[in-house]
Parts: structure tokens; C-alpha cells; sequence
């Protein structure tokens, strides 16, 4: 017996001696007593084991990254000097054979499209000026924008957006430059896979002519140069 328990027994007594007592009333004393001492020993040992386990988990909920919130996509802007052509301005089947690039110029991930050896330029009698086609495709999700340079500066424009005048053009009609967002992967129209195609022209002030361009591309820093013939100039062709 251990001394709680002996002095439990002697309150008792001097409690209860005249008295009679409930039936096993020390043993459920004792009893609860035990239950207790377990329940305190038990919340003792697993305080233990959240001590152990806290340090353990404490630094896998640290290292759980933070929920990504999707970026919102910025709209494309165009360059100083430049017209937008977006994916929305792609135009839809232009099929221009299976070995299309063999003819066309390429910079970064834009083409000119059947410039190659020349880009043919057309006057009729309605129009002041020589003007022709320049197709322009380009990869899924790339992001570039070209401008005219160098002497022919002053004797080419571009054909792009709302230039179109039913075949009479002037230099005042056109843009020294152009920048293309093309359509994000999966949203072209094109008979190419992962191809965005967008169609334009251009005007010049005489044939034949080498127009130079540079192309700027992200993330860059420099330009891609090409140089396109108009009509039969001898040029050297970039790429």
C-alpha cells in the first residue's frame, strides 16, 4: 500500500467509524485515482510525441509552395512606329505548298513568304506607285516587329491593317514598320501546324529596288538584318 493510499484509509476511518460506509467505496477511490494518473500519463506521453513529431512536420508545411495564381496575359502593344497585327488578324488556309520556306526569308521565328530570289511588284494604271504582296508567318507565341532602314527608308512602306486602298497606293499609304504577336499554341488558323499566317503588301517608289529591314525579336538585343530584292535587283538576300 502505498502512503496516499494509507493516509486515504486512515481519513476514512476517522470519517466514517461510526458510520458504514458505501460498499467498496476505497477501491472506487482507488480506482479512479488510477484512472487519473493514467490519463496524465498518457497526455504526458503524447505531449512527448508532439514534441517529437512537431519538429519533424513543422518544416514539410514550410516547404509546401504557396497556391500559384495564373498570371494575368498582358495584351500585346505595338513598337514605337509601328501597326499591330495580332492573332486575330491571321488570315485562314493561306497554302503556299509543302516547301514553303525554300522561297521565303527567314528572321527568327518570322518568315517572308515567296520573296526569294525576288518579291515581284506590280504598277497598273491606277496606281502611282509599283505595290506587291508580302505574306508573313510565323511561329505560335513569338512576339517580333520589323522596320524599314538604310536608304530605302524613303522609297518603301509596308501594306499592313487598314492600308489597303483597292489597288491605288502611295508611299503616304503605308508604315515604315509593323509588329506581329502571333496566336498562342493551339489557337492559329494556319494549314501549318503551329504556324500563325498573316497577310500584308507593300509599295514602292520604283523597281527594282533593295529594301533592308531589321527584325527585332524577344529577347534580343540586337536585330536580325535581312535585305529583300524588289523586282530584278541584284541583292545580297539575308539568311
Amino acid at each position: 500500500m502505498s502512503d496516499l493510499e494509507r493516509r486515504l484509509t486512515a481519513a476514512l476511518h476517522e470519517t466514517f467509524d461510526d458510520a458504514l460506509p458505501p460498499p467498496r467505496l476505497l477501491d472506487l477511490i482507488m480506482r479512479r485515482h488510477r484512472r487519473h494518473r493514467l490519463r496524465r500519463n498518457m497526455a504526458g506521453v503524447a505531449a512527448a510525441a508532439i514534441a517529437v513529431v512537431l519538429p519533424i512536420a513543422i518544416p514539410a508545411l514550410h516547404r509546401s509552395p504557396a497556391p500559384r495564381v495564373p498570371a494575368r496575359v498582358k495584351p500585346a502593344t505595338a513598337q514605337p512606329g509601328t501597326i499591330l497585327e495580332t492573332c486575330r488578324d491571321q488570315i485562314s488556309g493561306g497554302d503556299y505548298g509543302p516547301n514553303w520556306q525554300a522561297p521565303s526569308v527567314q528572321a527568327g521565328p518570322l518568315w517572308f513568304v515567296n520573296v526569294r530570289p525576288t518579291a515581284h511588284a506590280s504598277k497598273d494604271q491606277s496606281s502611282p506607285r509599283p505595290f506587291g504582296t508580302l505574306p508573313v508567318n510565323m511561329r505560335d507565341g513569338t512576339y517580333a516587329w520589323m522596320r524599314v532602314v538604310g536608304p530605302s527608308r524613303h522609297a518603301f512602306r509596308f501594306l499592313y491593317g487598314d492600308a489597303g486602298t483597292g489597288g491605288s497606293y502611295t508611299l503616304r499609304d503605308g508604315q515604315e514598320g509593323v509588329t506581329f504577336a502571333a496566336c498562342r499554341p493551339g489557337q492559329d488558323t494556319s494549314v501549318y501546324p503551329g504556324i500563325t499566317e498573316f497577310w500584308g503588301g507593300f509599295v514602292v517608289a520604283k523597281v527594282p529596288e533593295c529594301v533592308t529591314l531589321d527584325v527585332w525579336t524577344r529577347p534580343s538585343s540586337r536585330p536580325i538584318q535581312v535585305t529583300l530584292a524588289i523586282g530584278p535587283a541584284h541583292c545580297h538576300h539575308s539568311r
